[in-house]
């Protein structure tokens, strides 16, 4: 099973310069060459692995990565190797990591490269992260699953994908649903809230304690 890693970084800068994109463009290589070396046997490193930058468009110093793996264990050989911690030391002139970052693995794979409606291709994308009791992520899908028509139908030709967080913080009594939409622009994602069903659509939100929905332009 595939998961897909979302990661963001605040920028150090006031804005994304051509030395950041550059830095990124070579950072992420060094990532899919440690990947193949280390997988050689992983479907990622057979054929294209998906990741990419992107940034927020609501704050735009807020910059996502998003990437594919085999296992959150698999992201987690990355973090704890040499290389990436050289990548780190590079990063670190771009990035404010003394603010931290939130990073999260997802049960689903939202880059699917192969397929003709890959999220890569939109000129915008949604990321909406609902918190859900444990208790009550039965209830919820179910809901889910009978409205997700709506969202499908107002989106299409784009399309819409969910799945659960994967690696929730210990203790946790949350679960977390991630959602993840193509659109041509984040205004036509907002326009939903005028659409015909919306408010039938919107009775997931009953089962939520917190919700955050941002909008990302990839730049690489």
């Amino acid at each position: 099973m595939t998961i897909t890693e979302f990661a963001i970084l605040n920028l150090a800068t006031p804005s994304l310069t051509e030395e950041t994109k550059a830095a990124l463009t070579k950072i992420q290589a060094i990532q899919d060459d440690w990947h193949k070396k280390t997988f050689p046997n992983s479907p990622l490193s057979t054929s294209k692995r998906a990741s990419a930058w992107l940034q927020q468009v609501e704050d735009p110093s807020k910059i996502l990565t998003i990437a594919q793996w085999d296992t959150v264990q698999a992201h987690m050989d990355w973090v704890a190797s040499d290389t990436n911690k050289t990548v780190m030391a590079e990063l670190g002139h771009y990035f404010d990591l003394e603010k931290g970052f939130d990073l999260f693995h997802v049960d689903a794979d939202f880059l699917n490269t192969d397929a003709p409606d890959s999220f890569l291709e939109n000129p915008i994308i949604s990321l909406g992260r609902l918190w859900i009791p444990r208790e009550r992520k039965e209830a919820f899908s179910t809901r889910f699953n009978q409205v997700k028509p709506i969202l499908a139908a107002f989106i299409k030709p784009k399309i819409v994908r969910v799945g659960w967080r994967e690696d929730l913080p210990e203790g946790a009594t949350e679960e977390e649903s991630v959602m993840v939409g193509g659109w041509e622009t984040a205004e036509d994602h907002l326009s939903f809230t005028k659409a015909p069903g919306f408010d039938e659509y919107s009775e997931i939100h009953q089962f939520q304690t917190r919700a955050d929905g941002k909008h990302y332009k990839r730049f690489i």
